[in-house]
């Protein structure tokens, strides 16, 4: 029998894929797969063959997704890329001002002024900043993955997610 699966790089992959799943008022995908990095994506595709297989990836491991799709025993339905990856996505569709809520609610805001207050990202874009703090501490990914989609409408959820989801039906 021919399963469904969806490869992603990181758990926060998952769970952004789960919330956006929620938030279109679908049910989510029944299997996902956490590769642990994009690395291991040849070996998920040999381990997938015969099954219909999407892949969600960040932008600038195309080349490397391109080699392992060309060396697997089977083509993947849909090989999706983020611009530059998830976080990113996720900043831009709610904005700024949309994740500094986020962050906000979360309790976090001591934690984002002491980073913004840094030296080196005084200055910098907004959004650059907001994509290293995602990134700052272990887990804050996973953390922020879900509540960043939660806070979108159903209607401004990132491409990627959408075409994810859609190939996985």
């Amino acid at each position: 029998m021919r399963r469904t699966v969806i490869l992603v790089e990181g758990e926060s992959d998952r769970a952004a894929l789960h919330a956006a799943a929620a938030r279109r008022g679908e049910e989510p995908p029944a299997r996902i797969e956490v590769l642990h990095g994009i690395t291991n994506l040849a070996k998920a595709l040999a381990a997938h063959a015969g099954d219909r297989v999407v892949v969600l990836f960040d932008g600038d491991e195309r080349a490397r997704v391109a080699r392992a799709i060309e060396r697997a025993p089977t083509t993947p339905i849909a090989a999706i890329a983020c611009e530059r990856d998830l976080e990113d996505e996720l900043i831009r569709a709610l904005g700024a001002d949309g994740v500094l809520a986020v962050i906000a609610a979360e309790g976090d805001l001591p934690a984002w002024r002491a980073l913004r207050g840094q030296p080196f990202h005084r200055g910098r874009p907004v959004d650059e900043v907001l994509h290293r703090f995602m990134g700052s501490i272990g887990g804050r990914k996973l953390r922020y993955a879900r509540a960043l989609v939660e806070a979108l409408r159903p209607g401004a959820i990132p491409r990627p997610l959408v075409d994810a989801l859609a190939a996985a039906r």
